[in-house]
């Protein structure tokens, strides 16, 4: 999940246009809205299915991250 969303981030930041575009037709399409908000549930809930680590070092960052993508879903309106 975070090379695709390096190499994703990369592409759109030497490549302005084709992010306003996507990010455009994005916004208009409301099923690839809920398509991608049943995808980051899916992977929140896997990470948190997984990765545990409740400790005061950097590999709790994994946790938090999927804690939020889970609770995002559930917060979005």
């Amino acid at each position: 999940m975070g090379p695709v969303n390096c190499v994703a981030g990369l592409g759109f930041l030497f490549n302005r246009q084709a992010f306003l575009k996507f990010a455009t037709d994005f916004i208009e399409n409301t099923g690839l809205i809920i398509m991608s908000g049943f995808f980051a549930l899916v992977m929140g809930l896997a990470i948190v299915n997984a990765h545990i680590v409740w400790v005061m070092d950097w590999p709790v960052i994994i946790t938090i991250f999927g804690w939020a993508a889970v609770i995002d879903v559930f917060c979005a309106q």
